[in-house]
């Protein structure tokens, strides 16, 4: 019983007649989403959290949808934004590129979205309680850089079952950022993310990080990142 309550839960195909037993009686959809939103943060302020906070990415693909696909995206962050409700223990966090703002087909295209986020960038002065936060005006230092990297470390460490401060150390991720120094590129926290999990991939699988050309591999990197971003902005026809 317990199985079919948690694939409901997570929004898993489950048949009426199963939800009868827990009392539930509709499936989530548009018209009731935002009910059941408010309905699980208020479940988990019941068992003792102080919220939800919702991260997503690659908000940029959203661009390459058809005019129907990316108009319903665009009104679902609209809807997010406008949210009173709950709005004091729901935090969403859209992590995207300026072609979402500035493209022809970003938020400008939605007035009902642009209306509510075309103002807040040009403020002088960085307003991390805004709608729109743009974070190339506050780019990490190293030591931000190196924290970040610890993180990644240990959860990439907690998902292959393997130990990589012994092998990627904090000197290792030094080394990344010198790198980056020297390119200018510091503040790609981006591209540091991508480097440092590449090294971690490779370290677990056996290679060394003291074979490694640091320099070569974010070049390439950094080649790949713009090959993906290419790829992700390839237009499609739109119904």
């Amino acid at each position: 019983d317990s199985e079919i309550l948690m694939h409901w839960f997570e929004g898993g195909k489950v048949t009426k007649k199963e939800l009868k037993p827990f009392q539930i009686y509709e499936f989530l959809n548009k018209g009731n989403a935002r009910q059941f939103m408010n309905s699980l943060i208020l479940f988990l302020r019941h068992t003792g959290h102080q919220g939800l906070i919702l991260l997503m990415d690659e908000m940029e693909t959203v661009v390459t949808m058809s005019t129907t696909i990316r108009n319903a995206a665009y009104e679902n962050v609209r809807l997010f934004i406008d949210n009173s409700e709950t709005a004091q223990y729901l935090h969403l966090f859209f992590s995207i590129i300026p072609d979402v703002l500035l493209s022809e087909k970003g938020f400008k295209s939605y007035d009902a979205l642009w209306s509510r986020v075309r103002s807040i960038g040009d403020a002088k002065r960085l307003n991390y309680r805004g709608v729109l936060v743009d974070l190339h005006q506050t780019p990490l230092q190293t030591e931000e850089l190196l924290d970040l990297g610890r993180a990644l470390r240990t959860l990439h460490g907690t998902s292959f079952r393997w130990h990589p401060e012994e092998m990627v150390t904090d000197s290792v991720m030094e080394q990344i950022c010198d790198s980056q120094k020297r390119m200018g590129v510091i503040s790609e926290v981006r591209l540091f993310i991508k480097q440092l999990i590449s090294i971690l991939d490779l370290a677990e699988q056996g290679t060394s990080p003291r074979d490694m050309d640091m320099a070569r591999q974010m070049v390439e990197t950094r080649q790949q990142m713009e090959a993906e971003k290419m790829k992700q902005m390839q237009p499609t026809w739109d119904s």
